[in-house]
């Protein structure tokens, strides 16, 4: 019986085979750190309530956050845990009633208002709001 002679690959298919997950890892890596947050996240659903979370640090300024805070109280299918917004996270609730993907849309609707509205403020809008919100500086 005739042995063949086996070919062994050679070093640089396995220094490939052991680069390649590396370099899939660091683009990966690479990518979340260039993805943007989301600025309303659901959290989960308590008490038959379903738990938002607001990304604060997100806007540009005191007026932004306080724009939105208006609206959010505007808005009767949703409540604010807390009305301090000098913290990085805006806690919301609403019934298991509505659409949460309706929610999460009118927040981020609300959101997007907030930053297109707060560079156009007067200076009575502004003063109003400083008003209400200035503790929360």
């Amino acid at each position: 019986m005739k042995l063949m002679k086996m070919h062994h690959p050679s070093k640089w298919l396995y220094i490939f085979i052991l680069l390649l997950p590396l370099n899939l890892l660091a683009q990966s890596a690479g990518n979340h750190e260039t993805e943007k947050n989301p600025l309303v996240k659901i959290i989960g659903i308590e008490d038959n309530r379903v738990h938002y979370s607001l990304d604060l640090a997100q806007l540009p300024g005191f007026y932004e956050k306080a724009l939105v805070v208006e609206s959010i109280f505007a808005d009767p299918k949703v409540v604010i845990d807390k009305t301090d917004i000098s913290v990085p996270f805006l806690n919301i609730y609403s019934s298991l009633e509505y659409d949460s993907n309706g929610v999460v849309k009118n927040l981020e609707n609300y959101i997007n208002k907030a930053i297109e509205q707060g560079s156009k403020l007067s200076m009575e809008e502004k003063d109003s709001l400083s008003a209400k919100y200035n503790k929360f500086r």
